[in-house]
């Protein structure tokens, strides 16, 4: 079978053999990979991937395309191989749960702080000896330099950070993670969403970003990220980050499933989940997590 590239046509000369690259196994079947000139002037070279009954033809460039492409996936396969009881273990340590006394110690320090320097921000979540925390992006150059003159707040390397491996798009700060008296305070800048770009974050749309620093809520005297905002965070994680529903998932869904009521979970969702917010929001209010994932890839709104 021969399957000639998109764009290239073939005469009835063969193209020139400069060299075999290499032999190479796919299945049971065995092809050569062969550099050949091309079949026109000014076509540039082809190259051949092929045995006695299977040619496929592509030009240098595609075939560079195809390579780079093959090698990033068993990048991102490696590495996920490598890392995964650290991420794993990363996974454990937000599990939210009942706050701990010294988790509402550090995490009341670390409130202090911030406010004491008129830095905005909000508490997200904790558990598990595990804090997160949002600070205003406008406020990152002033937090930068509170943070120097407080060494009890001693940085680590985050997990989902670029040090392993991820990329932050549309200027979206990396997260950062400290730990003081064995607690871990991470520290966002902007609300996150993984993006489908494999090891990728972006920031959830900017009205939803706008609605956590437009409502003023307090909760045990730190100013809390609002329910509505709060719950589309938690849902993206489930859905684009971990991908699936985990019984901890379902679990802090159901306690803050009165967010569904509030009048701007509608106007904001389509930011984030477009056509399919109104399917997505019917499944929700259903409780039937174990299909969003799988109905969601497969809804078409054309």
């Amino acid at each position: 079978m021969r399957t000639p590239e998109a764009g290239i046509q073939e005469d009835s000369s063969m193209g020139e053999l400069i060299r075999n690259i290499r032999e190479i196994r796919l299945g049971e079947e065995t092809l050569m990979v062969e550099e050949n000139e091309g079949y026109s002037a000014g076509q540039g070279k082809l190259i051949h991937i092929q045995n006695r009954d299977f040619r496929f033809l592509l030009s240098e460039k595609a075939f560079v395309q195809l390579l780079t492409t093959i090698l990033r996936a068993k990048e991102e396969k490696d590495y996920y191989k490598k890392n995964r009881s650290v991420i794993t273990r990363a996974e454990k340590e937000r599990m939210v749960c009942k706050e701990s006394r010294d988790e509402k110690k550090v995490s009341g320090s670390f409130g202090r702080m911030l406010k004491e320097a008129d830095i905005r921000y909000r508490y997200v979540e904790s558990g598990n000896r595990f804090i997160t925390f949002l600070v205003n992006n406008e406020d990152y150059s002033l937090y930068k330099k509170v943070l120097r003159k407080h060494p009890a707040f001693q940085r680590e390397t985050h997990v989902y950070g670029r040090e392993m491996g991820y990329d932050f798009l549309y200027q979206m700060r990396p997260f950062e993670l400290y730990q003081c008296n064995g607690v871990y305070i991470e520290v966002f800048f902007q609300l996150p969403c993984m993006s489908l770009t494999p090891n990728t974050w972006i920031p959830l749309d900017r009205h939803i970003q706008k609605q956590i620093w437009d409502r003023n809520i307090e909760k045990d005297g730190l100013p809390v990220l609002d329910e509505t905002a709060y719950y589309i965070f938690r849902l993206c994680w489930s859905i684009f980050h971990r991908g699936y529903f985990s019984s901890r998932d379902k679990t802090i869904l159901d306690q803050h499933e009165d967010s569904l009521k509030d009048p701007t979970m509608r106007d904001l969702m389509p930011y984030v989940f477009f056509g399919y917010s109104s399917r997505l929001l019917e499944l929700l209010s259903r409780k039937e997590y174990d299909c969003i994932i799988q109905d969601y890839y497969q809804f078409n709104d054309y």
